[in-house]
C-alpha cells in the first residue's frame, strides 16, 4: 500500500510535464530538431514560401545545421545523403570520402557559415539556376570521412526561387 502512494506524486508530475510539453510543442513555441531518422517527401507545397515558419534542423553525421521552410520537405536517404526540397527548388548534401572534379561553367562566390565558397555555376536551358561543388573539407583522420558536398537548385528562373535558395544555404553551419 505504500508503495503506491509513493508513485502517485511521480505518475502526476510526469503527466504534468507530457501536458506542459505537449502544449509548446503544438502551439509552435518550441521546434524540435531534426534526427537522422528516415523520413519519406510525400507532399511538396504549391504556395509562397514563408520564412516566418522555419524548421531546424541539424545532422551529427554529415557535420551540420540548417534552417529550412516548413513549407519545404525533408528527405533523408541515408545517413550519408539528405535533400532539402520545396516549391523553388531543391538542396541536396553528401557526405563524401574524396573532393574533385572541373567545374565546367563558371565560378561563383557564395558565403554560408562565414566563409567564402568558389563553387559551380550554371543556368540550365529551362532558366533555372544551379550551384554545385560547395564542398567542405572537415579535418579528420586518414581514412574516416572527409566532408561533404552541396548541390542547390532552382526549379525555374525566377529571381524569388533564387532569393529562397540562397537564404537557405545561408542558414547552414559547419559542426565538424
Amino acid at each position: 500500500m505504500d508503495k503506491q502512494k509513493g508513485l502517485a506524486p511521480i505518475a502526476v508530475v510526469l503527466l504534468i510535464a507530457a501536458a506542459i510539453s505537449g502544449y509548446l510543442i503544438y502551439s509552435g513555441k518550441i521546434d524540435l530538431i531534426q534526427t537522422n531518422q528516415p523520413k519519406k517527401i510525400t507532399e511538396i507545397y504549391n504556395e509562397p514560401t514563408d520564412f516566418s515558419k522555419v524548421i531546424k534542423y541539424q545532422s551529427f553525421d554529415l557535420g551540420i545545421t540548417a534552417e529550412y521552410p516548413a513549407s519545404w520537405a525533408l528527405n533523408e536517404l541515408d545517413p550519408r545523403v539528405i535533400s532539402f526540397s520545396g516549391p523553388e527548388g531543391q538542396i541536396n548534401i553528401n557526405k563524401v570520402d574524396s573532393f574533385g572534379g572541373a567545374c565546367m561553367p563558371e565560378y561563383e562566390k557564395i558565403k554560408i557559415d562565414e566563409e567564402d565558397f568558389a563553387v559551380c555555376y550554371s543556368i540550365k536551358d529551362n532558366g533555372a539556376e544551379a550551384w554545385e561543388q560547395i564542398t567542405k573539407e572537415f579535418k579528420v583522420p586518414i581514412g574516416e570521412i572527409r566532408g561533404v558536398v552541396i548541390n542547390a537548385y532552382t526549379n525555374s528562373s525566377s529571381e524569388a526561387e533564387k532569393e529562397v535558395i540562397l537564404k537557405i544555404l545561408s542558414t547552414f553551419k559547419f559542426t565538424n
